[in-house]
């Protein structure tokens, strides 16, 4: 027998991974001013800021739902896999139940989120076609994650009911940050945002 209730447990990984999809959501709409990237335009430190973001729940997003949200939706679907299970056939399980568009589209969004590590200092061209490709892959995460979303809401609609709410300890404030011509420097911090028992959750807050 299940040692936890998985909607229960399965409610709290939703709510997280909402967190994470709406900071990332925001900071995609924050980098609209910013793109394409191009080497003709220098990327200012406001652009950093959004990219560091973005990159920051971009992978905690697709970590959240990998590792937690997606083994619970095969339980909760009673399509129960072998403990020795690769993640590429718990993703080929759930691409054919539906919770997700492809597992193929899946390992391809690894790529481009791993695509920003690599800084080609001596080739500013393939660095900028590297940014351009992780900031399409970050939209995509975010398409996806709303797909799997709408899969759950559908299948099992009783999920958030019984879980815990979460309580919020401090207030998620977004605040549209223009460039400052004084030469204030954007910094990142982190802050403890999110409560409930025994579960703690953490974002990067932009402050000046």
């Amino acid at each position: 027998m299940c040692k936890y209730e998985p909607r229960t447990i399965n409610a709290d990984y939703l709510a997280e991974c909402e967190i994470h999809a709406e900071v990332l959501k925001y900071s995609l709409l924050d980098s609209q001013k910013c793109l394409p990237f191009s080497i003709k335009v220098e990327i200012d430190k406001d652009a950093l800021r959004i990219l560091d973001q973005i990159a920051y729940r971009f992978a905690k997003l697709q970590d959240s739902m990998g590792e937690k949200v997606s083994p619970l939706i095969l339980v909760l679907a009673q399509e129960p896999v072998a403990a020795n299970a690769t993640f590429v056939e718990k993703l080929n399980r759930l691409e054919r139940i539906g919770a997700i568009p492809s597992a193929e589209g899946w390992k391809k969004l690894r790529v481009s989120r791993n695509a920003i590590a690599h800084e080609y200092p001596d080739d500013p061209e393939m660095r900028i076609s590297a940014i351009n490709r992780f900031m399409a892959g970050a939209s995509q995460m975010s398409v996806l994650h709303q797909s799997v979303q709408k899969y759950i809401n559908m299948h099992f609609p009783g999920i958030k009911k019984q879980g815990k709410k979460l309580k919020p300890i401090t207030v998620f404030m977004r605040a549209r940050v223009s460039r400052l011509t004084s030469g204030r420097i954007n910094c990142l911090r982190e802050v403890d945002t999110f409560k409930s028992d025994g579960f703690l959750l953490h974002h990067r807050q932009a402050i000046l």
